[in-house]
């Protein structure tokens, strides 16, 4: 992203997709700059793109960053990001209570999205709304408030009989596989801590 771009500069541009309210809003994005100072760095980081890379450069110099960024991205898609502080609020320092928990969450979430999916493939609203509304209080127990929101919609909509709910439905799915790796590491994190007998 070239930060002097005539009618909506860089720093602009970043502003409206990261405001997007679509899956495009997270698409890593490289400031190309001018200036190698470091308050240009911080400006670029601190308005959402992913890094930086000061004018002249060389192929090879924008090769690396760009592989860097993509690495980066790919480790943040491959581990999806727990809710930590509802956690603490819930759990405190219950840590068995807490890894059963999210073993329950564990051994019927595969079936309870498989439901989902055929609710909504069928367009069964009262089906897609009893999976949603059965789902919302575990995903928050299980450290997903990010999908949470998501359960809720399709819920409201499924109540209505509204079939905008498939799109929905089909980005809570698509982020499931990470997540459940993220709850895995977090039961191995768990195991870690537990005082042996």
């Amino acid at each position: 992203m070239d930060i002097q771009m005539p009618i909506m500069n860089g720093y602009e541009t970043t502003k409206a997709i990261r405001n997007l309210k679509n899956k495009n809003k997270d698409i890593p994005i490289i400031a190309l700059t001018a200036s190698a100072l470091v308050d240009e760095k911080k400006k670029v980081l601190e308005v959402g793109m992913n890094e930086h890379l000061s004018k002249p450069f060389s192929p090879d110099q924008l090769r690396k960053v760009i592989e860097d960024v993509l690495l980066e991205t790919e480790n943040e898609l491959t581990l999806f990001k727990l809710d930590q502080a509802y956690y603490d609020e819930f759990y405190g320092n219950d840590i068995s209570f807490k890894k059963e928990m999210l073993q329950i969450f564990l051994k019927n979430i595969s079936d309870e999205m498989s439901q989902l999916k055929l609710a909504v493939d069928s367009h069964d609203h009262q089906m897609v709304y009893q999976v949603a509304h059965k789902n919302k209080s575990s995903f928050l127990m299980a450290g997903l408030s990010k999908l949470e929101p998501f359960l809720k919609e399709i819920e409201e909509l499924a109540r209505k009989e509204i079939d905008d709910y498939t799109n929905l439905a089909n980005e809570l799915l698509n982020a499931m596989p990470s997540a459940i790796d993220s709850i895995i590491k977090e039961i191995n994190r768990q195991d870690d801590k537990m005082p042996y007998s």
